[in-house]
């Protein structure tokens, strides 16, 4: 999960409460984690893991898509996480076109 490597940038975290054992696996070595910080993003199962690297190391994580969401047919996902995580741009927050709502 954690790699002191550069060219490593963030974790994605994946959806895999249906297997057996599913937990997070939380690093053994916090101030590694900490010496090194990458961007860590999830939801569910990696909730846990995002509060104890926070709790234990500063590192703030967030809540968003796993990995399998990207490819998903209209692809508003990939576009608004590279919006937020890979860029310093302004981010225009707008609904999905399936999700506005008109006034009659």
């Amino acid at each position: 999960m954690v790699s002191p490597a550069p060219q490593v940038t963030g974790t994605i975290g994946r959806c895999r409460s249906s297997l057996p054992g599913s937990s997070p696996a939380h690093p053994s070595d916090y101030d590694l984690v900490a010496a090194h910080p990458k961007v860590l993003c999830g939801f569910s199962d990696i909730t846990a893991l995002s509060n104890a690297l926070y709790a234990r190391t500063g590192l703030v994580g967030y809540s968003g898509p796993h990995y399998s969401a990207f490819g998903m047919k209209h692809g508003f996902t990939l576009a608004g996480f590279r919006a937020c995580v890979m860029t310093d741009d302004p981010i225009d927050l707008e609904p999905a076109p399936a999700l506005r709502i008109t006034a009659h």
